[in-house]
């Protein structure tokens, strides 16, 4: 019984003595990065233009409607990385940023990127539906579809390209 009481004691005593043990403060995680580029894609890379005090109405009017063209690329990309979208839905809201964008930048070869970046996203799409339509899940009529748009974005490209050859002579 001595025994049972020295050993209960020093237990005790151990506990008592001992100060608890508080667990460390978690390691916050690192912050996340960025969605990579769809397909390295630079479209998706575009940012909103800074507003100007001294822009007049329309100029205005013009960048608020690239800057909601870009946000609204910008929601896409994500949904295309949360896996919600899939890359043949880009070329809507890739047109919509390159519309506003022809409407906004007056320098060619301004333009001529843009343009050179919706030719990017086409392709790209257009390579998507060629495959499903191979793999016998897309419809012929869709991939006609796709390789119009991205030919009249090609045909815009060239006029823009010989835009800005003509500029730099």
């Amino acid at each position: 019984m001595v025994r049972a009481t020295l050993a209960l004691a020093a237990v005790a005593l151990v506990l008592v003595a001992a100060p608890p043990e508080i667990p460390a403060a978690p390691t916050p995680a690192p912050a996340a990065a960025p969605p990579a580029l769809p397909l390295g894609l630079t479209m998706f890379a575009r940012e909103p233009v800074a507003a100007d005090p001294k822009d007049d109405p329309a100029r205005k009017a013009a960048k608020d409607r690239y800057n909601a063209a870009v946000a609204g690329l910008k929601v896409f990309a994500a949904r295309l990385d949360a896996g919600v979208e899939i890359l043949t839905g880009a070329a809507d809201p890739a047109w919509r940023l390159t519309r506003a964008g022809l409407d906004l930048f007056d320098a060619p070869a301004d333009r001529a990127a843009l343009l050179a970046d919706h030719v990017a996203v086409l392709t790209e799409v257009e390579r998507v539906v060629q495959r499903r339509v191979d793999a016998g899940i897309g419809r012929a009529a869709d991939l006609a579809h796709a390789r119009e748009q991205r030919e009249n974005a090609e045909t815009l490209l060239k006029a823009a390209i010989a835009a800005a050859d003509g500029v730099k002579k």
